[in-house]
């Protein structure tokens, strides 16, 4: 895929996570994804289009453009919490801490001595690892930790909401 069909891909899963969760809503910005609604807590999103089943690993960005942090890396720098990794063709969606993922993936490294892989973009390189996903499917909190993140906010606003009204 060229930048701009990978970037219309990522932005058509992106508004299909959303109608599917409400618990999320678009960023204002371009250095997260999402808010969870009703807070503060910013959420990194990323899509493959590969098959899980076939293809049995997760693709972690570690550097984009210029060597610069990419993946969770790049989210932890913009404060996002959490990450999801959401394979668009089977709509599977696993989402991470950030910390927790970071930490996970470097010990990955370490341990198995994982091989740092290239992709080529028309004017730069990205850098990634291939981690298979069954390394990985512990540290999954789910969609439901950030609806039910969301839904907890949004009863404390309508509550304060509330008690203000009555005063």
């Amino acid at each position: 895929m060229s930048f701009y069909s990978d970037l219309k891909f990522g932005q058509d899963a992106e508004q299909r996570l959303q109608a599917a969760y409400p618990c999320l809503t678009f960023s204002i910005d371009r250095s997260y994804d999402f808010l969870i609604t009703g807070t503060n807590i910013r959420v990194e999103k990323k899509s493959d289009s590969y098959h899980p089943a076939k293809y049995s690993n997760f693709i972690i960005e570690r550097f984009s453009k210029e060597e610069k942090p990419g993946g969770p890396w790049q989210s932890k720098l913009h404060k996002c919490r959490y990450y999801i990794y959401m394979f668009a063709q089977t709509n599977d969606i696993y989402v991470f801490d950030v910390v927790q993922l970071i930490a996970r993936v470097k010990k990955l490294i370490k341990k198995h001595n994982l091989k740092l892989y290239d992709r080529w973009n028309p004017t730069y390189i990205t850098r990634y690892y291939k981690i298979p996903i069954v390394q990985l499917l512990d540290l999954n909190v789910g969609m439901a930790k950030l609806t039910k993140l969301s839904e907890q906010a949004l009863a404390r606003k309508a509550k304060a909401a509330a008690k203000r009204k009555q005063k």
